[in-house]
């Protein structure tokens, strides 16, 4: 007896955020009548390899908090079960963005700029 296992969508669209902001890379897995799947096990490969498990509308949540400064391939696959068949979204891409913050300060006539770095003031001439 062969059982075949049901097909999966597995969704997770790009991410933009800003340095050591607390946003999420969110992956959804649905069936193939677009229910959601929960407790099924999704993981985000990032420098190794983070499961997170579906809540109850099919969703994982992959915090980019910690990533450093860069633009991030992170692949992100549903490894199938006993009833669900694998599923995957390659190069979901996570780029993290530093905001310069600029500001000029005059003294002694010259002027200087000043950028916030990682919590850092670098000092240019």
């Amino acid at each position: 007896m062969t059982v075949t296992k049901k097909a999966t969508q597995l969704t997770a669209p790009d991410v933009t955020t800003t340095y050591q902001k607390d946003d999420y890379i969110v992956a959804t897995l649905k069936d193939s009548n677009g229910k959601p799947i929960s407790g099924a096990k999704i993981g985000f490969a990032n420098n190794g390899v983070t499961y997170i498990t579906t809540d109850a509308n099919g969703q994982a949540k992959y915090s980019t908090k910690n990533l450093d400064i860069g633009t991030y391939n992170i692949i992100v696959r549903f490894f199938g079960d006993n009833t669900y068949a694998a599923s995957d979204k390659l190069n979901v891409k996570k780029l993290i963005s530093l905001i310069l913050f600029l500001f000029y300060t005059w003294h002694r006539n010259h002027q200087y700029q000043h950028k916030l770095h990682k919590n850092r003031i670098l000092l240019l001439f």
